[in-house]
């Protein structure tokens, strides 16, 4: 007689992850909802992930190690393995609350044309002090989530069913690093999409995260995959990279200009924020300043946010974080 499967596979790939990979791993042991297995995908991992993924002992624990070949294709390999209906991503950085895949689990059962939930999450500092919930402009009444509207949502609390993932082809490396908000948009436009106004995940922001270290690629691909789902969505076929940065180019020159002043003065906030949460106070100081003389009103609307956000952070975990 066969074992009976999970529910829910938790898929997290990790290259690197020393230290923050314990706590993503204690997050998802601790769960208040069991019935999961843990599927963690080592990618080439040169520090020290090796050895604790060996070290781990619990039956729900799946280890695979492999040579070094990118997020998406470890990501889809994951998929693949799982061997459960639902797959709920975390990244190698982030924490999952307690309730996080009892929450999820029971609002795919509750909304069963929905095939992927995300949701809100707290941004946490690399020690794990908490800065602040980050929401969206979803309608209050409507589970719904559609990211030509609202944006893409951190995949660390993706959802999602395995059946869904693969029919839309997962991640496609050509549009990393906005894999994420390609595949979400793609997913969208075959299926319903939901979010749970809530937040379920901790979202850790350092100096080493790969949001801050492709910070421009992202901004220009984010552009180009949004361009990509404008024309599938006009009926027409997605234009090659380079076809797109042609078309790019012919926008007129302030255009052009403006948008490189706005990127510049979304990744100096963004630095500023993440020396606030390193407590390195002058420095978050001067970048703030450059980012709103790059981007006075969005920046200023930014800030007035963070810093309320600041001011109201709680000073206790929801999680104890293993030192």
């Amino acid at each position: 007689m066969s074992a009976k499967l999970p529910t829910v596979t938790v898929l997290i790939p990790v290259y690197n992850g020393m230290p923050f990979i314990v706590d993503a791993v204690d997050s998802i042991l601790s769960q208040t909802f069991q019935d999961f297995e843990l599927l963690i995908i080592n990618d080439g991992s040169t520090d020290g992930t090796a050895d604790f993924l060996n070290s781990l002992r619990d039956r729900r624990i799946r280890v695979i190690h492999q040579e070094n070949r990118g997020l998406c294709e470890t990501l889809n390999r994951g998929v693949r393995e799982a061997s459960s209906q639902w797959i709920a991503r975390l990244d190698q950085d982030d924490i999952a609350l307690p309730n996080r895949l009892e929450k999820q689990y029971k609002f795919v059962l509750e909304h069963p044309d929905i095939v992927a939930v995300f949701s809100y999450i707290k941004r946490i500092g690399p020690s794990g002090s908490i800065f602040g919930v980050y929401s969206y402009s979803l309608n209050t009444h409507d589970p719904t989530y559609d990211p030509l509207l609202h944006g893409v949502i951190q995949h660390s609390t993706m959802f999602c069913n395995k059946a869904a993932f693969l029919s839309v082809g997962g991640y496609r490396k050509v549009f990393y690093p906005n894999d994420d908000l390609d595949l979400t948009l793609r997913l969208a436009e075959k299926f319903r999409l939901g979010a749970i106004k809530e937040p379920l995940v901790k979202y850790r922001i350092h100096f080493e995260a790969s949001t801050l270290k492709v910070f421009y690629k992202r901004q220009m691909m984010g552009r180009y995959v949004r361009f990509c789902a404008t024309r599938r969505r006009q009926g027409m076929s997605e234009p090659s990279l380079s076809e797109f940065l042609e078309h790019y180019q012919k926008a007129p020159f302030l255009k052009r200009f403006s948008r490189i002043i706005k990127d510049r003065g979304i990744f100096y906030f963004r630095l500023s924020g993440t020396y606030l949460l390193d407590g390195q106070i002058f420095k978050a100081l001067c970048y703030l300043s450059l980012a709103i003389l790059m981007d006075p009103w969005n920046s200023s609307k930014r800030t007035i946010v963070l810093l309320k956000d600041f001011f109201k952070r709680p000073q206790s975990y929801d999680l104890p974080i293993r030192k």
